[in-house]
């Protein structure tokens, strides 16, 4: 005998389209949570973006070192001054006194200013005292200058020791260190006449 076909009753149509609807917004949830994702993926960019900049400045030496110094001694015959400044972006200027015709200012090569960085790590400069040399009434007297980004340090100079005066170049301690860092850094000028740091003997007159 033929099966009779049972229809649904309306009920059962409406839990079907109630299941229907059930199930369309899940898919959509699924849609925005994947929209959401990406969002949160974008901020990558920039962030990238950022450390390659970073890399880039390290790679171009970029510092913020800078350095000045000025030595006085006015004696008979000899130049009384000079002010010499070192920027960050390796420009030296000097200023002598009273032979204004010395002043100058001039790029340092890349080479020049590494290697003052390196004369600066090497003497340990910021762990030097604050004064050092021999105090001699109306004597000679230099001072020193360092920033490097946040750190600054300053140390004056006066006469050279006489027991050191043979041994500058070597010695180990605070007063040698100071004086080796004063008279590079007045080589940078390339002046051979300026006034040297003070008491420091003349190449000819070292013994």
């Amino acid at each position: 005998m033929p099966t009779s076909r049972v229809m649904p009753s309306n009920k059962e149509l409406e839990r079907t389209r109630s299941t229907q609807t059930a199930v369309g917004p899940r898919r959509s949830i699924q849609c925005s949570t994947g929209t959401s994702d990406a969002k949160n993926r974008r901020p990558t960019v920039p962030i990238m973006l950022l450390l390659t900049v970073a890399l880039l400045s390290l790679a171009s030496g970029a510092t913020a070192l800078e350095v000045r110094v000025s030595v006085g001694a006015c004696l008979p015959g000899a130049l009384c001054y000079w002010d010499l400044s070192i920027g960050a972006d390796r420009r030296l200027k000097i200023d002598v006194y009273p032979a204004v015709h010395n002043s100058r200012q001039f790029m340092l090569s890349r080479k020049e200013f590494s290697d003052l960085e390196a004369l600066l790590r090497r003497e340990d400069f910021f762990s030097l005292p604050k004064d050092l040399g021999a105090l001699l009434v109306d004597g000679p007297m230099a001072s020193l200058e360092v920033r490097d980004g946040k750190k600054s340090h300053a140390v004056t100079l006066h006469s050279l020791p006489f027991q050191l005066k043979p041994i500058w170049r070597s010695d180990a301690g605070a007063t040698g260190r100071a004086f080796r860092v004063c008279e590079q850094i007045r080589a940078l000028a390339k002046i051979a006449d300026i006034l040297q740091c003070p008491g420091v003997p003349s190449a000819d007159r070292e013994e």
